[in-house]
């Protein structure tokens, strides 16, 4: 959806969560209807002229700031290896990984966003009962085994709770 002259709430939303980081200015978004416990966009942004577009992430209420800790020190760590395929992280202004953003006065939790790289492809299965072919199990294998490989030597910061 291209961003109109008069803003939506998830276009403000979204505009406030890109003004805490240095990827240029919203252009388009498109929600991500795949996923069923974060919100997701695809979000396109123009600097210097250029588009660019990224994946953007708010997690689900209730989710732990320890467990986004968790889960991109695992990011990083695997994204430092360069041998298992994962979207960069890319940082805030302030240099943290994610954004905490409160809506208002008296609010404690408030929400947890993240905006990573869009990696290239289809995105061809879903999460329940994918239809796969015998090949297309075995290069699943395959990147689970370098996932196991490139995970070795990894010291978490924070925990998961699940």
């Amino acid at each position: 959806m291209r961003i109109s002259e008069m803003p939506t709430d998830t276009e403000r939303e979204l505009k406030d969560v890109l003004a805490h980081y240095d990827l240029g200015s919203l252009a388009d978004t498109e929600k991500n209807t795949r996923g069923f416990v974060n919100t997701a966009y695809v979000i396109t942004t123009v600097r210097s002229g250029v588009r660019c577009s990224y994946f953007l992430r708010k997690y689900r209420p209730g989710i732990r700031e320890e467990e986004l800790q968790f889960e991109h020190s695992l990011i990083e760590h695997l994204s430092t290896r360069g041998t298992c395929p994962v979207a960069h992280l890319h940082k805030t202004r302030d240099g943290t990984t994610y954004l905490r953003r409160t809506l208002g006065a008296g609010e404690t939790q408030g929400a947890f966003y993240a905006i990573f790289d869009l990696l290239p492809g289809e995105d061809r299965y879903t999460w329940v009962g994918p239809k796969c072919t015998d090949r297309e199990l075995e290069g699943s294998a395959a990147t689970l085994a370098q996932f196991h490989r490139a995970v070795s030597g990894f010291t978490p910061a924070g925990r998961r709770v699940e």
